[in-house]
């Protein structure tokens, strides 16, 4: 693997806990989460993670007009 420009800090920490998990069970790809984690650090969050939502969702309850 090669590595280009400057990685977070904690890439080499990561890099090494997911690989040291790798015997654990072979079926798993615990390399693909290298990224994800490092991405979680630095966004708070994770694309497969269940949140609450910090959104409002807004819904038309009645048209305000018709189209024939």
């Amino acid at each position: 693997m090669t590595i280009t420009g400057t990685p977070p800090e904690s890439h080499a920490r990561i890099r090494a806990e997911q690989f040291a998990r790798v015997s654990e069970d072979p079926e798993v790809d615990r390399i693909f989460d290298i990224p994800i984690r490092i991405a979680k650090e630095a966004v708070g969050f994770r694309h497969d993670e269940k949140y609450e939502s910090v959104f409002d969702i807004l819904r038309v309850t009645k048209p305000r007009w018709k189209f024939w």
